[in-house]
């Protein structure tokens, strides 16, 4: 009898563990997954934080970067001597907001000063002077988040520099506010034709062809994509085109004999 009473009292202590551990199991996820995206975010921001030192701070600070990025995975652990670095780092960001004009961003800025400064980013640019150039464009962006021609001429310094990833970044985010923005669909194909992505490039300048149809630097950009992409219909429908908005283009010739070979390695292929 007592042993019958042991197991039943067994049991119900094993059942009241069952329910105990089935109740804080959804609140043991929660936590888990909330610990894991603020780990995540966390990450995030660092990047961005060290990205944007690197573009900005200047020698300087562009050695402190080198030195804490290696550190990243002992950052997200926690430690405490590279917290104290990324804290410096942060306030050093702080300066560096403030002489780009970031930390007046809450007051208007009125419309001729905008221009002016995308004038003197334009200039700046071609001179040469590219990191002037992207504080001014920064500086136009941090009044005004919407300004199209900011976002497209920062991600068009990109390209020219060569930095791909924040020329994309920079550009798609001008097409989010003009979707059918002809200028910025070819800047975004050109990116992509920089990096090797010739689908890519087609669909942006077929995009930004379809907008403005009789433009011969859009044309020959899109023939170019059609080419690297092994299209030849494509690429043919494009050069007749671009024949008849512009029948002097010098690289019709070019074109013409690239898409016959094409076409004869289509054929073979069949």
């Amino acid at each position: 009898m007592l042993y019958i009473i042991s197991a039943i009292a067994g049991l119900l202590a094993l059942f009241v563990i069952i329910f105990l551990i089935v109740k804080k199991v959804p609140h043991l996820r929660i936590l888990d997954i909330e610990s894991l995206k603020a780990s995540r975010e966390k990450r995030i921001k660092q990047n961005i934080l060290m990205n944007r030192l690197e573009r900005l701070g200047g020698e300087k600070v562009k050695k402190i970067v080198k030195f804490i990025k290696p550190a990243g995975s002992i950052l997200s652990a926690g430690k405490s001597r590279i917290k104290e670095k990324v804290k410096n780092l942060e306030n050093q960001y702080q300066k560096i907001a403030k002489e780009l004009g970031s930390a007046s961003a809450n007051h208007a800025v009125d419309v001729d000063a905008i221009k002016r400064l995308l004038e003197e980013a334009a200039s700046l640019a071609s001179e040469g002077n590219h990191l002037e150039a992207e504080k001014r464009y920064i500086e136009v962006i941090s009044h005004s988040p919407k300004n199209t021609a900011a976002y497209e001429d920062l991600g068009n310094l990109y390209l020219d520099m060569k930095q791909y990833e924040q020329a994309k970044e920079s550009l798609s985010y001008a097409l989010k506010i003009k979707p059918n923005d002809a200028s910025v669909l070819a800047s975004l194909g050109e990116v992509s034709l920089r990096i090797g992505n010739a689908n890519d490039a087609k669909a942006y300048f077929e995009r930004a062809t379809s907008v403005r149809p009789n433009n011969p630097k859009y044309l020959d950009f899109y023939i170019q994509a059609c080419i690297d992409s092994a299209s030849p219909e494509e690429a043919r429908h494009g050069l007749e085109r671009l024949r008849e908005v512009n029948p002097e283009n010098q690289k019709l010739d070019q074109f013409e004999e690239a898409i016959k070979k094409l076409e004869q390695q289509s054929i073979a292929n069949k």
